[in-house]
């Protein structure tokens, strides 16, 4: 079974690169015909070995972690972050990151938000926040355990070749589908407000 705390200290990572690559590129308000687009893109991209390398470069993770679920994670969680940032969220704060994270979760995202007690109208706490993580996170290992691709004693130096094509896609396909639910549009907000929370998937 994989160990929370890395796996944690993987998603932190590829997160932190996520969230600079395109913080450092102006990511346009998506419409949807636009967000469809780059869901297909991403189904695409998931089936190809290397994507990883282009964050900053596997041996630079300070964890290891199966390559299957890195280079697949990597895809999934830039798609989740795009459209999040393309929807007003803002990439910096810690409840976005939660959301992007539980999105990685496909339609399982759902219950693992309502297992955190997360509902719709509600403001998130830190409190909130780290059950949502911890419910994520455990979930997310035993996904990685079921898959039989859990090899935490080394790391994989090289992705190489296709990346279970078909699985990956398919996969990828439900978690955008579940990001356009969960990171509704966000209007801008009233000069002097803070910003809404969010509030969970929208039905």
């Amino acid at each position: 079974m994989a160990d929370g705390s890395i796996l944690k200290q993987g998603l932190d990572w590829l997160y932190d690169r996520v969230a600079g690559d395109l913080g450092a590129a102006t990511v346009p308000a998506g419409k949807e015909g636009d967000i469809d687009h780059w869901i297909r893109l991403a189904c695409t991209q998931a089936g190809a070995a290397g994507f990883v390398t282009n964050l900053g470069g596997v041996l630079t993770l300070p964890v290891a972690l199966p390559a299957n679920f890195l280079g697949t994670a990597a895809v999934q969680m830039r798609l989740i972050a795009k459209i999040a940032s393309a929807r007003g969220y803002d990439l910096e704060s810690d409840e976005v990151k939660a959301f992007v994270f539980a999105c990685l979760l496909g339609n399982a995202a759902v219950d693992a938000l309502k297992d955190a007690g997360i509902r719709i109208g509600m403001r998130l706490g830190p409190a909130v926040l780290q059950r949502l993580n911890q419910n994520v996170l455990s979930r997310l290992v035993v996904r990685l355990g079921a898959a039989g691709a859990v090899n935490l004693t080394r790391l994989v130096p090289l992705l190489g070749g296709v990346i279970g094509g078909g699985l990956d896609a398919a996969s990828t396909r439900v978690v955008g589908r579940m990001a356009k639910r969960v990171f509704v549009r966000r209007e801008p907000e009233p000069a002097g407000e803070a910003p809404a929370l969010l509030a969970g998937p929208q039905e």
